[in-house]
């Protein structure tokens, strides 16, 4: 089955801090429940406004100095605020539950994003890669549960 990754973009609001209405947090929090629920949240996070410690690294390979950091803030335009990692049967169901996202208002957009899996990469990702990527995903997993 495969993954997706919902990207909700940046607004004026989002940008201005974490603040929110209990209404509001009452809401999100009931979504994210009910895809815990059903089974296909795998994660999910907001994001602090890119005023507070965002960067951006700009590569420049024929430059001495290889790269360039960015402080934020950045254009609101050029940014996420949250994401969620779904597993679902297809982009039309990924879709579906994106639509249920309750604090959208007028303009507001979430971008739905299907995660590529080690199979994506044909031939080229041998046999070694995939399983050097499988041990790397059961680690990084242990990690998340603050297993060492």
């Amino acid at each position: 089955m495969p993954r997706f990754i919902l990207f909700m973009r940046a607004s004026k609001q989002s940008e201005s801090g974490l603040g929110g209405t209990p209404e509001i947090f009452s809401a999100m929090a009931a979504y994210n429940e009910t895809m815990v629920a059903a089974g296909i949240m795998h994660a999910g996070e907001g994001l602090h406004p890119s005023s507070n410690d965002s960067r951006r690294i700009i590569w420049h390979p024929e430059s001495e100095k290889k790269t360039e950091v960015v402080a934020g803030p950045f254009p609101v335009k050029e940014l996420v605020c949250g994401w969620w990692i779904i597993k679902v049967g297809s982009v039309e169901e990924a879709v579906e539950w994106a639509e249920k996202c309750p604090c959208m208002e007028e303009g507001s957009t979430i971008e739905v994003r299907r995660i590529a899996d080690a199979e994506d990469f044909g031939s080229e990702f041998d046999e070694g890669m995939r399983e050097k990527e499988e041990e790397m995903r059961k680690k990084t997993e242990k990690l998340a549960k603050g297993i060492k």
